[in-house]
């Protein structure tokens, strides 16, 4: 319930600032994306860090939007607060110290002294935000007698470079890798936003290249095309919900559609605008609830999504109990079960031999992967495409042949006949 709400909060905010920057049709419009969007939606309902840093991120800079517009001391106090949060929610919300840094020094050139002094109270409040989310901790650093003030949230920071150091299991059209691709998320920008937001996004880019409005739309960009660029440079490729951030940005920029007066003909605003609303809502309700399985039609739709992306694209294991209610219809009473999750399948009355030995990503000693015995076999589309197994191909031969269901879009069920006439060696 705190993540809907905090989605719930980021939406009206959301709405606030592209009817201020765009005009009130902006805002509508601004809101309908935002409200439908199936990246959002999958996101709110589920308890991580990702929706926390995305709306308190989004809040913090509205927040010092509107102290440069307008400079008083409690829109700054608003903005340092809001920037604590965000810093808190999360360690890639650093980024926004040297954006907001940035937007200083183009909205207020005039002001340098003024915006360097309010500067440091900003940074000085966020810091002290963030001291309190760690109980004002004070302890020394490891191998050191230097006390250090949140010293956890420093620890952390160091956890996160050694993690980008190693690398993370990724998996991208076919090749797993430890270290990921530049062209990661770009692939999975393309393939999971839907076409009407990267239609109206490419409309409101080409209002910026024609009327030259770099600095009126910078607020609404930099933040996007900084964070984006970070994860170019990423080695830990987890998923459109690293760069789910730049969302409700990227939303608020496009949105500016409804107001362009040189768009023409005019219908395009007045009809043509409401009925691809209407259908990137009836397409978003379809999908209910199946929202983190969300590819548009370039992937072929949440159905072939696995051939180019799992992990939390698609796969977090969220679909354990629609298994459990397809075995039941079946009556199937074991199966062996290949699942990426933390839930207990024996929680839900599921009766399974793993496919895996217990703590490992070594297959059980009882399971073939050449040539499985008979029975049901159930597995997750990240196990089955392996970017976190020793083996990446440990089951090609489920990827050979057709399931004869999928689960959610994320769970893949076999049936495997008895071999009338098994092989006796394999050579």
């Amino acid at each position: 319930f705190p993540i809907i709400l905090l989605g719930t909060l980021l939406g009206a905010f959301v709405y606030r600032w592209a009817r201020e920057a765009h005009g009130s049709l902006a805002g509508l419009l601004a809101m309908g994306l935002y409200a439908f969007a199936p990246n959002l939606l999958a996101h709110t309902r589920l308890v991580t860090t990702d929706l926390a840093v995305t709306a308190s991120g989004f809040i913090a800079l509205y927040a010092f939007w509107r102290y440069l517009r307008w400079p008083t001391t409690w829109r700054m106090g608003l903005a340092s607060l809001a920037l604590g949060l965000a810093l808190a929610a999360k360690l890639s919300a650093l980024l926004l110290i040297p954006v907001m840094g940035l937007l200083a020094l183009l909205e207020s050139r005039h002001r340098l002294i003024q915006m360097l002094r309010d500067g440091v109270a900003l940074l000085l409040i966020a810091a002290l935000v963030i001291w309190a989310f760690y109980r004002f901790e004070v302890r020394p650093w490891p191998g050191s007698t230097l006390p250090l003030p949140a010293t956890t949230y420093l620890l952390n920071l160091r956890t996160l470079i050694g993690h980008a150091g190693r690398g993370h299991g990724a998996f991208l059209m076919g090749q797993v890798s430890m270290h990921g691709w530049w062209t990661y998320f770009p692939l999975a920008f393309l393939l999971k936003t839907p076409p009407l937001t990267l239609l109206l996004l490419g409309v409101a880019a080409w209002d910026t290249v024609r009327r030259k409005r770099w600095r009126g739309d910078a607020p609404l960009v930099l933040f996007p095309m900084a964070y984006f660029s970070f994860a170019l440079a990423s080695s830990l490729n987890i998923g459109y919900r690293y760069i789910l951030p730049i969302l409700p940005f990227i939303i608020v920029y496009a949105a500016k559609v409804a107001g362009l007066v040189w768009l023409r003909p005019v219908w395009l605003r007045r009809y043509a605008l409401p009925v691809l609303m209407v259908l990137y809502a009836a397409g978003s309700l379809w999908l209910h609830p199946h929202y983190l399985a969300y590819f548009n039609l370039l992937a072929g739709g949440p159905e072939d999504g696995y051939r180019y992306l799992v992990d939390s694209n698609l796969d977090w294991g969220q679909d354990l109990k629609l298994l459990k209610v397809y075995l039941d219809e079946r009556g199937v009473d074991d199966v062996w079960l290949g699942y990426l999750g933390t839930a207990d399948p024996a929680y839900y009355g599921i009766h399974y031999r793993p496919l895996f030995a217990p703590g490992t990503s070594d297959p059980a000693g009882d399971f073939s992967p050449v040539n499985p015995t008979s029975g049901w076999y159930a597995i997750s589309a990240t196990v089955l495409q392996g970017p976190y197994s020793l083996e990446p191909d440990l089951f090609d031969w489920f990827r050979r042949h057709e399931p004869v269901a999928k689960i959610g879009c994320s769970i893949f069920v076999y049936r495997v006949e008895p071999d009338p006439d098994p092989p006796a060696w394999l050579g």
